[in-house]
């Protein structure tokens, strides 16, 4: 018994180990958000409403000179957002198209990003993958 930690020692350097973990957490989490913030000027923020009242948010990057007609639509997976093609040049998809001359736009679908809010009387995870596909495409062009 002598040289034991009674377990109250025991329990108050685990969760002082556990504060720590969590503070370096945080920090790096934050460090990381910082390093790769957008430096470049921010896209302009659109608003597009779905038919069953959902607020979709559509981030526009204008060409300089436009030189196709057509603009382009990026759409992010089911688990990111748009910073999955809009991030600071030389490896953001967004920046490349626009500078080939294409209008860019890159949708947040509902319950990403700024598209988060839910209609009135409705939760944030109350929409399916059949949502997405039924109402969310149709208004992301109502902008042209």
């Amino acid at each position: 018994m002598g040289g034991e930690m009674p377990y109250g020692q025991w329990a108050l350097w685990g969760l002082t180990a556990a504060a720590v973990l969590l503070l370096v957490n945080v920090g790096w989490v934050l460090l990381v958000r910082w390093w790769y913030r957008l430096k470049g000027p921010l896209p302009e923020m659109l608003r597009v409403r779905c038919a069953d009242g959902w607020e979709l948010t559509v981030h526009a990057r204008r060409a300089p000179v436009r030189r196709f007609a057509e603009p382009v639509l990026l759409c992010h997976g089911l688990a990111a957002n748009r910073f999955t093609f809009d991030f600071e040049p030389p490896y953001s998809v967004a920046h490349y198209l626009t500078e080939a001359g294409f209008d860019c736009f890159s949708v947040e679908w509902r319950g990403t990003g700024h598209s988060q809010r839910p209609p009135r009387g409705r939760r944030p995870t109350d929409f399916t993958v059949d949502d997405h596909i039924q109402h969310d495409g149709r208004p992301c062009w109502s902008w042209r």
